[in-house]
């Protein structure tokens, strides 16, 4: 992520290195309309999707403009080599594709969560979809990962970046130690099989669904049929943003009233 942050404030930086791309991604890859990166948004996670999958896709004009500008350009060569050097190892890419299909599984939940008009219940229904998903993925992580390997394999023979495994320490600290000799193994331990965060969702997504079953029971057609302690959860969530419990049970029963 901060690889392509940098990368796009770079190429935004100057007119002349804007055009640089645009002529090199006209040139490679004529197909594509979109001429210039997309800058990673801070906030919504639907245009990160976008900028990271188009970064993905236009990764070879990148690195050629990259090249071009540290060959013509003095004043920016420094920082073209940088990032060009960065984009160009292997674990980048197989980081960046690893991303991709994550965020390619997970856009069109982005772009629901977006819509104002949606509910809870319905979030958690599409939410426990992508969790499927992403556990059988975790299941069959030795075959769904085999072909996205294979991709990351292609494309750096294309760029001629050598197949290696990122640099082990002997004492474990910040660097992620996975004994194994096999690149694809490695990869596969110490790159896919952490980005799929199932379990962790699961957890929350625990708590989500209990809130949402008792926040439910505020609705017309079932408070009428159950008591404020079906509404305990509820509370116990949102305890920060409401009035003492005592005044919110009386509201409980007058809506029921009414």
């Amino acid at each position: 992520m901060d690889v392509i942050k940098e990368a796009c404030g770079f190429f935004h930086l100057l007119a002349k290195l804007t055009e640089i791309l645009k002529s090199t991604i006209s040139e490679w890859c004529p197909e594509q309309k979109k001429k210039k990166l997309i800058s990673l948004c801070e906030t919504r996670w639907v245009k990160r999707n976008n900028s990271v999958l188009l970064f993905k896709y236009i990764l070879n004009p990148i690195y050629l403009s990259l090249c071009k500008v540290e060959e013509e350009l003095s004043d920016t060569a420094s920082k073209a080599h940088t990032l060009s050097s960065a984009i160009s190892q292997f674990v980048f890419l197989v980081n960046l594709f690893v991303l991709s299909w994550m965020l390619s599984t997970t856009h069109n939940l982005s772009e629901l969560l977006q819509n104002k008009n949606i509910d809870l219940p319905q979030t958690l229904t599409n939410v426990t979809s992508i969790l499927h998903l992403l556990s059988k993925e975790r299941a069959n992580a030795d075959d769904s990962f085999e072909d996205l390997y294979k991709e990351v394999r292609t494309f750096a023979a294309k760029l001629d970046i050598k197949e290696q495994i990122s640099t082990i320490c002997c004492l474990q600290s910040a660097l992620r130690n996975v004994s194994c000799t096999a690149e694809e193994e490695y990869y596969r331990r110490a790159v896919y099989l952490p980005t799929i965060f199932v379990i962790h969702l699961k957890n929350d997504m625990n708590l989500v669904r209990e809130t949402v079953a008792s926040l439910q029971k505020v609705l017309p057609q079932l408070c009428i049929t159950t008591d404020f302690g079906s509404l305990e959860a509820a509370f116990n969530f949102y305890e920060k943003g409401l009035s003492h419990k005592q005044i919110v049970q009386s509201e409980f029963t007058l809506w029921e009233e009414k």
